[in-house]
């Protein structure tokens, strides 16, 4: 069944703002733009765990480590699930 997209479709980058797919297609293409995502929180995350161990917070950078592996663990999810889908 092909429907319009909701905001989360026409919100992909290269979207036109208006696209006809069906619910399987639009779900492969969000899964993929979810995991994108989720890959730029984790490095956002290494990031500042950086900076705060460098301001001599030991406490905070190894909580936002933590973030950034249990986000790298969400990316394996993502995958099984991008080739769930494509199977």
């Amino acid at each position: 069944m092909s429907a319009v997209c909701s905001s989360e479709c026409r919100d992909l980058p290269g979207s036109s703002g208006r696209c006809l797919v069906d619910d399987l297609e639009k779900l492969k293409m969000l899964l993929h733009h979810w995991l994108e995502h989720n890959n730029e929180h984790a490095l956002l995350y290494r990031n500042w765990a950086a900076k705060a161990s460098s301001s001599g917070n030991r406490r905070l950078a190894d909580l936002l480590e933590k973030l950034c592996q249990e986000t790298e663990k969400l990316n394996e999810l993502f995958e099984k699930a991008i080739k769930a889908a494509e199977a």
